[in-house]
């Protein structure tokens, strides 16, 4: 993931999205680390349960070996530390 950011569109002044995406990709982003819990947050209880399970897969991947990468596992709790909202 690039570390360029582009600057917000002026319909956005608040600098906040409200989109939807596909359970398998967003599955995806987690695990190759691309994107983290930390970064959003769900708008519902259901889509915070699908969160909270993805992020338990992928950290249980993690701790048996099987991640697809070996960055640390801490990242997304860093971030929240920062004062990120997330799941």
């Amino acid at each position: 993931m690039s570390t360029h950011t582009l600057p917000l569109p002026q319909q956005h002044p608040a600098g906040r999205v409200r989109l939807e995406i596909d359970a398998e990709q967003l599955a995806r982003l987690l695990a190759s680390r691309q994107l983290c819990a930390a970064d959003f947050r769900c708008l519902d209880g259901e889509s915070r349960r699908c969160v909270r399970a993805l992020c338990q897969k992928n950290c249980s991947r993690y701790l048996a070996g099987l991640a697809p990468t070996q960055q640390t596992a801490g990242a997304c709790a860093r971030r929240r530390r920062k004062g990120a909202r997330g799941v």
